[in-house]
């Protein structure tokens, strides 16, 4: 068996010849989706090769969450208060530790984030294997969201990494489509493989759900849309239409959100639980009646990690009509599309669910039905496919296969 062919064993097996090191620049402390992300893939592809080597950064007051299965090396954040310089920075350090293994059976796994390029330059020198992970559309986001003196550096470095890279992964089509048009990229180097979840995080417990009761997941930012979720239960209210709305989650515009319910004068209908663990989500999701995901114009193609938990526990989801995960689960006819700035529409959609428990009965059974083959272990697995072969530029992609065209 030759060197590449020997990374997909059978799954009770694990190679004896491949060494996975995993680049993440991000603080791992398990409040955000990045985290999920990386601690859920680390910890699969554990399962599968001989040895794992996650290369994290932390800071005086933020360390990396444990990962079962593989060996951390957390760098710590040079000049931390000065952030594009000590992000910049941290990769030099981060590089100087991970030489020592680096070899042409070695695969250096990058998770693509603006200014990181060292890591993966070393890989490539050492004859390695080098993957690059691409979650977001970087470029455009700099332009829309953030600093627009940015773009053009991040451009830049952006182009170097994708030419240093052997194999790239992007985690939606439109991404992938977005990078390959900028930089002309050879479609034979560019796949798609989708987020997954954890099967023993989140699931149906089988138990019976609460009335009406709505809820919501996520990190609150402007573009999450959590305004028109509020703005729905108002008119859900003066219909007269009985429900309760569990908000979960933190993030800039808390405040602001709780500020609106008050103006809403929604106190008695709107509990904001904050922060809590993915276990504990998976008992509000067990007991919600449908799952809202109301994101703002502008945020362009979703693959939202919640969409798959609401997904895996069997409930309804009502979900902005916008490219990405929500046009599939509308296919497979487990959520309802609607215009992503209209509470009304949300709450005409939310309240016909509300009023046909045999529907929403429906929807959850073809919700579980597709997650099934949307687990962490199967990303896991067609990754180290495409690592070998790369021949067959369809893998993680078999939920994706009929997008919007």
């Amino acid at each position: 068996m030759g060197e590449r062919s020997a990374l997909t064993q059978d799954k009770n097996s694990k190679s004896v010849r491949k060494t996975i090191i995993y680049v993440a620049q991000n603080i791992l402390d398990d409040r955000d989706g990045a985290t999920t992300h990386v601690r859920n893939i680390v910890s699969s592809l554990s399962k599968k090769v001989e040895r794992v080597i996650l290369v994290t950064r932390s800071t005086s007051t933020r360390r990396c969450v444990r990962i079962c299965g593989c060996e951390v090396i957390e760098v710590a954040t040079p000049f931390e208060h000065v952030p594009y310089i000590s992000i910049f920075l941290w990769q030099f350090i981060a590089a100087s530790k991970i030489h020592a293994f680096l070899r042409p059976t070695t695969v250096l796994y990058q998770r693509h984030i603006g200014g990181l390029f060292l890591p993966i330059l070393l890989g490539r020198l050492a004859g390695c294997i080098t993957v690059l992970e691409v979650n977001s559309d970087l470029v455009d986001e700099y332009r829309k969201f953030g600093n627009r003196f940015l773009v053009w550096p991040i451009a830049l470095l952006e182009r170097v990494v994708v030419r240093l890279a052997t194999k790239i992964l992007f985690v939606s089509w439109g991404i992938r489509d977005a990078c390959v048009k900028r930089y002309n990229l050879s479609s034979e180097r560019a796949f798609v493989v989708i987020n997954g979840y954890d099967p023993a995080v989140f699931f149906d417990a089988g138990k019976k759900r609460d009335d009406n009761l709505l809820i919501w997941v996520g990190a609150m930012y402007p573009w999450q849309g959590l305004d028109v979720a509020l703005h729905m239960c108002r008119i859900l209210k003066d219909r007269n239409v009985p429900c309760k709305f569990v908000v979960i989650g933190d993030g800039p515009v808390m405040c602001d959100m709780v500020t609106l319910s008050h103006e809403l004068r929604l106190e008695d209908s709107v509990s904001f639980l904050g922060w809590l663990s993915e276990t504990e989500v998976n008992k509000y999701l067990n007991r919600a009646t449908v799952a809202l995901a109301p994101f703002a114009p502008g945020k362009g193609e979703i693959m939202a990690l919640k969409l798959f938990a609401y997904a895996a526990t069997g409930t309804p989801i009502v979900v902005s009509d916008c490219p990405g995960l929500p046009q599939v689960l509308a296919r497979e006819g487990g959520a309802v599309l609607v215009h992503r700035a209209s509470p009304r529409e949300y709450a005409d959609a939310v309240q016909l669910l509300l009023e046909d428990p045999r529907r929403r009965t429906a929807m959850g059974q073809r919700l579980k039905d597709w997650a099934a083959a949307q687990t962490w272990d199967h990303r896991a697995e067609e990754i180290l496919r495409i690592i070998e072969s790369g021949r067959d530029r369809t893998m993680g992609v078999t939920s994706l296969d009929a997008r919007d065209s």
